[in-house]
Order: structure tokens, then sequence, then C-alpha cells
């Protein structure tokens, strides 16, 4: 169950092993030893990488190292005691309430797409859904009556969140106006729908 660009980046930090493995002459997976793992860790420093990324790929290198040992195809762990990377936490920079106002009077609600944009919008600051759990909403996740919205996050963790007044608003002039216009079939299953009729990436 984990989301595609997690798989993504796990294939990445394997790959990246593999080429440092071919280049330092290894063809088998069992004659790999420590000093070859340090001098991995080295190749995704000297990448400048971020450090959270080093640490995924580390993990990464721990994680497969680990299933060959379970799996018994080497006798010997080189992966077990790789020193880890050290990352500076980093917060998210947070608007103010006048960023958030600006944004949300910047959409021309006078179009179909406008009025989809600004119910977007609104249900992610409401929520604080985050983009691919706004992207694979669906109609069957909305409660306008009772001002809730299931969340499908990480790894299928499904939550109920409450919608604020006004993204309830703006959801239900969308549903009974402006959806029924942008989707052509009709059979689209998910919220929002782009100008063409199909399901917004």
């Amino acid at each position: 169950n984990l989301s595609p660009n997690t798989v993504e980046l796990y294939g990445f930090a394997l790959d990246l092993l593999l080429k440092h493995l071919e280049t330092a002459g290894i063809s088998r997976i069992r004659n790999v030893t420590p000093r070859h793992i340090s001098q991995y860790r080295l190749v995704l420093v000297r990448r400048k990488l971020a450090p959270a990324t080093v640490q995924v790929c580390l993990r990464v290198v721990r994680l497969f190292f680990r299933h060959l040992e379970s799996a018994q195809k080497i006798l010997i762990n080189p992966a077990t005691d790789i020193p880890p990377v050290r990352a500076g936490r980093t917060l998210m920079p947070v608007p103010s309430e006048e960023d958030i106002e600006r944004l949300l009077l910047s959409v021309d609600t006078s179009t179909p797409v406008g009025v989809r944009d600004r119910a977007l919008l609104e249900t992610a600051y409401s929520t604080g859904a985050r983009l691919n759990e706004l992207a694979g909403m669906e109609l069957r996740d909305m409660d306008l009556k009772n001002g809730t919205l299931r969340v499908l996050g990480k790894g299928s963790v499904e939550r109920i969140v409450p919608l604020g007044k006004s993204a309830r608003a703006w959801l239900a002039r969308y549903f009974r106006e402006e959806r029924p216009r942008l989707a052509s079939a009709g059979t689209e299953k998910g919220v929002w729908i782009a100008e063409h009729g199909e399901g917004l990436s």
C-alpha cells in the first residue's frame, strides 16, 4: 500500500546502489561488504541530495539487505551498521489569513472551472487534505448534509474530516450548477472534473 511516489523513490535508491556496486566491480550480492555500503552512503551525500532523501535511500538499502538475509540469500548483512545522516527539520511556511483570502478571491468564479477551483481551494483550506488526497476524492466521500469528508490518506488510511461552512457552500454550488456541465458522460466518480469531462488528475 505504498504510494507511487514512495515506490519510485525506493526504485531510485536501489538503482543507485546497483550502479555503485557495478562500478566497484561487484557482480554477486553476497560479495557486498559494509565498506561498499559506506561508499554508497558517500555517493548519496556527494550527489547533494537532501538529507531526508539520503535517509530514505539508506533505509531502503537496510530493508533490501534485511529481506535478502531473511530469505537466506546472504549469510551476513552488510547494511546493519550504516551511520545515519543527520537532517535538520525544516518547517513548511505557513500562509497568513490575508494570503489565503487573496488566493481564494483571485479565482474567477464566473466560469464553471472557476467555481470548481474555488470549491477545491475551499476544501483544501477547510480540511488540510494533501494534493493526492484531493485528486482521489470520489462523490461518495462527500457528505454535505452532515458536513464531513472521507479522506483516503497514505497507506490507505481512512479518516473523516469536518467541512467548514464556506467549503460546504462552494461545494454545494459546484455540485448543483457546474459539475454537471463539466462532466460529459455523467459517469465520472471523481469529485473534480477537468474542462474536457474527465477526472482532474
